[in-house]
């Protein structure tokens, strides 16, 4: 499947996309959205039986058999009387994990989006480039999320153990204020500030905004025409008396 980068022609770091085929994997502390990967997790909701099975766990791998004595228990319910400010650090510690080891890419579903064009495609002087990322997660061994986009604030309940599953969920939900985005995400385990090169048979479409300065046209379509000629090239236009988008082949 084909996902959309929007970017514009000014910047250096935007033009490494499609001169040098660079994917920039970033730290959710770069997203502008402050609930980003960032939800809180619901510790209340742990059962009380689950929450002594996962204290007992832990003080045996800390404690020698030796010690599991009739004190043990007492250390056990001294552990959890404190169990709302140990559940509360335990989902502050996800999320921070999240982003000091998680790198994400981020791509829309798709290339005619009128936010995305306005927000991240230079105010529609700049353009967007269509990547088949399942190619690119399969050579360079990365998953992918599709983004969902919710109305109320989530109430996920961590697991005790580590779960992958709660890393996904709390890098795959936004705010229904960004559903026009229509995102997906890459994500590399151990990958923030990671680049990752693809191939020119990767690019599929190259599109250019409906207000791109004619000099930066012309750089986009030299590069086009000697590196990328199998990949479709059009342009951005309005369709008549409607708030619609359109792609058009180049011409």
């Amino acid at each position: 499947m084909v996902g959309y980068k929007y970017r514009s022609w000014k910047d250096p770091y935007h033009k490494d996309l499609l001169i040098n085929r660079e994917l920039y994997f970033n730290s959710a502390n770069d997203f502008n959205d402050l609930f980003d990967s960032n939800i809180e997790l619901n510790h209340e909701d742990v059962p009380e039986e689950e929450y002594l099975e996962h204290l007992k766990s832990v003080l045996l791998k800390k404690e020698s058999e030796a010690f599991y004595d009739s004190l043990f228990e007492e250390r056990v319910k001294s552990a959890f009387s404190n169990k709302k400010n140990h559940l509360s650090e335990h989902s502050k510690h996800i999320t921070e994990e999240i982003k000091k080891v998680m790198g994400i890419y981020c791509l829309s579903l798709e290339n005619n989006s009128i936010h995305n064009w306005a927000y991240y495609g230079h105010g529609n002087k700049g353009y967007c480039l269509g990547i088949d990322y399942d190619n690119i997660f399969e050579k360079h061994a990365l998953n992918h999320v599709v983004v969902q986009y919710i109305k109320e604030y989530p109430n996920i309940r961590p697991n005790l153990q580590p779960d992958p599953i709660d890393i996904l969920r709390i890098v795959s939900l936004k705010s229904i204020e960004f559903e026009k985005e229509k995102e997906i995400r890459l994500f590399k385990f151990k990958g923030v500030g990671h680049v990752i090169k693809f191939d020119p048979e990767d690019v599929k479409e190259i599109i250019l905004g409906n207000k791109i300065d004619p000099q930066h046209e012309k750089e986009i379509y030299d590069i086009w025409k000697a590196v990328y000629p199998h990949a479709s090239l059009s342009r951005i236009k309005i369709k008549p008396k409607t708030f619609e988008l359109i792609v058009v082949p180049y011409s």
